[in-house]
This record gives C-alpha cells, structure tokens and sequence, in this order.
C-alpha cells in the first residue's frame, strides 16, 4: 500500500498549542509534524538537518523522546495511526465487497468489467475520515456549548440558583446534565410570578430540606383554608330582633 499523502490538521487546536512560538520557531514546528507524518519519528540527526543549530528548545519540548531516542509529537502519531486504521478498514470493506459481486457474478453468469466493479464498490463503502470527524467534533461542541437560559436574568436570580445548585450538591443530588438544569429552570419559571417570587422558592425549599422546589403554602391557619362559618337572617328576623332590644 503506498504511503498516506495526508493527514487532517486541526488549524484551531494547531494555533492555540503554539501561541507561545515566535513566527520562525512556528515555522520549525509544522516542518517537523510534516516529517513525522512521512517518517514516523525524528532523529536527531533529521532535526539538525532540516532546522540546523537554531532548533529551539521550546519547539522541541512539543515533542517527547522514545525509547530510542526519537522525537514524535503525541497529537500527530494519533492522527497518523487513526487515518492509517481508517483507510485500512475502507480496503477492507471495498476487498468484501468486490468479493461478493464477484460471487454473485460467478452465480449469475454476468459479464461485468473489474474495473467497474472496483469503483462501485470503493464508492459504496468509504466513507471519507474528514467526515467522521467533523461529526464527531459536531456531536461533542453541542454537547459542550449547550446555554443555559434563566427565566429570570437579574443577578438576584442567577445568584440564589447558584446557591440551589451548592445545595443539590450538598445533599449528592446534584443534576446530571444541563438538560435536566434547564429542565428545572423551567419549571420554577412556571411556578414564580417573577424573579423575588422563585427566590422565595427556593429559599423555602432548602429550609425545609427537601430535594425539588416547591412553592410555600399561604393559605390561612398553617396550610387548612379558613372555615369560618357565617350565619344568614332574615329581614323579618332582624327587625324583630330589633324591637325585642329597644323594649
């Protein structure tokens, strides 16, 4: 199998892990990934060769030392090795292919060309690794870049829900994602009247110790409605009664 021409190059993660490299030790540094790309490890002597006596000690610090006193760089042998198991698993599937169309020919008697069969196949089963990772990279930033929305956003609010979430912590109940936060914003959202009103809530709730938010009963006579009995009379009734008093 001829060598892999390319490997992906990641140019946000490439920028962010040189920062601290001037214009010409960033030069040095992409050279050297390139060569480990098509040698696999740097020797000494490849190093002197390609950058001289001005290699700088902190592009070399970018790459560790094996056991035979060859550089790589970490982040570049995993890519080498990851598109190298990729294209091998793309042979692979294209090679089993190829061998059922060749079987299903040999049953059939029809006359296909290798060539075509080849192409088909290939066209059927790679999937390009670019591809794969820029889905996974998708997956993981919207993950990672889910926004909490408050249905309240003074910084009252904000506050007395960063004291609810110590709290859930406190007690090992913490949420698990930030799904389930928003889903409890949600809901006190639904449940307040404004921002003073959730922040009651939820100072009610801890002081209680309980584990969901709940909202303070106000009702009278700690919970139990009044029940108050009120008592109708007539006009005939009051008037009498009247009379009886005046007499």
């Amino acid at each position: 199998m001829s060598k892999d021409p390319a490997v992906l190059l990641y140019t946000s993660d490439f920028l962010s892990g040189c920062q601290d490299l001037t214009m010409m030790e960033r030069g040095q540094y992409i050279t050297l990934l390139c060569l480990q790309h098509q040698k696999g490890v740097l020797s000494p002597k490849i190093i002197k060769l390609t950058c001289g006596n001005e290699i700088s000690q902190d592009v070399l610090d970018k790459f560790k030392i094996d056991k035979d006193g060859n550089y790589y760089n970490e982040r570049m042998d995993f890519e080498r090795n990851k598109r190298k198991a990729h294209s091998e698993l793309q042979r692979q599937k294209a090679q089993q292919r190829w061998d059922k169309v060749k079987k299903e020919k040999n049953n059939s008697n029809k006359q296909l060309k290798g060539d075509a069969l080849a192409s088909t196949a290939a066209s059927a089963l790679a999937v390009p690794l670019e591809n794969e990772n820029e889905n996974e990279n998708e997956n993981r930033n919207k993950k990672e870049n889910t926004i909490i929305v408050y249905p309240f956003s003074d910084e009252s609010f904000v506050k007395a829900w960063d004291l609810w979430k110590q709290y859930k912590k406190d007690i090992k109940k913490s949420y698990k994602s930030k799904l389930s936060e928003q889903a409890a914003l949600k809901s006190i959202g639904k449940m307040a009247d404004d921002s003073s009103d959730a922040i009651e809530i939820i100072e009610h709730t801890i002081s209680r110790g309980w584990v969901g938010l709940r909202k303070e009963d106000k009702t009278n006579n700690y919970g139990r409605k009044n029940n108050t009995n009120k008592t109708s009379y007539t006009t005939d009734f009051k008037e009498d009664l009247i009379k009886s008093l005046q007499s």
